[in-house]
């Protein structure tokens, strides 16, 4: 037999749909070539808000860069140094296709579609990228 409590003893439970979204480092690259390494939100709004527009993400081996998936249209400036990164990640993009505006660096994503915080080996590529074009430029 079972016995159901009245409803007045039951206790009611209620869950915070607000989710605090998990802080990671990224690598942030503008389009002049100047870049920072940054903690972020993985808040939509907070990438919206670097990218200025709606978000993009290319996934490839150990990354996934976020651009505005709008760029060409606004007319965005190529970004060089990204575009560069991506081609050295994924060889066969080459020449192929190229990012415009800034683009945020990430590390690849989880299951859940949450982004792993930028892998070492990605950002001492960067770096040694970055001497080279100075070296380059000097």
């Amino acid at each position: 037999m079972h016995i159901v409590e009245p409803r007045e003893k039951m206790t009611k439970v209620r869950y915070d749909l607000t989710v605090a979204a998990r802080e990671i480092q990224v690598l942030v690259i503008h389009p002049d070539a100047t870049y920072e390494v940054r903690q972020i939100s993985q808040k939509l709004q907070t990438f919206q808000e670097i990218l200025g527009g709606y978000m993009e993400p290319v996934a490839v081996e150990g990354a996934t860069f976020f651009c505005n998936e709008e760029g060409r249209i606004h007319d965005l400036p190529d970004n060089p140094m990204a575009t560069y990164l991506w081609w050295k990640l994924s060889p066969e993009m080459e020449g192929l296709d190229r990012f415009c505006g800034t683009v945020i660096v990430t590390g690849p994503a989880d299951d859940a579609g949450d982004s792993h915080p930028i892998l070492d080996s990605v950002l001492d590529l960067y770096r040694r990228m970055e001497a080279v074009r100075l070296e380059r430029d000097a």
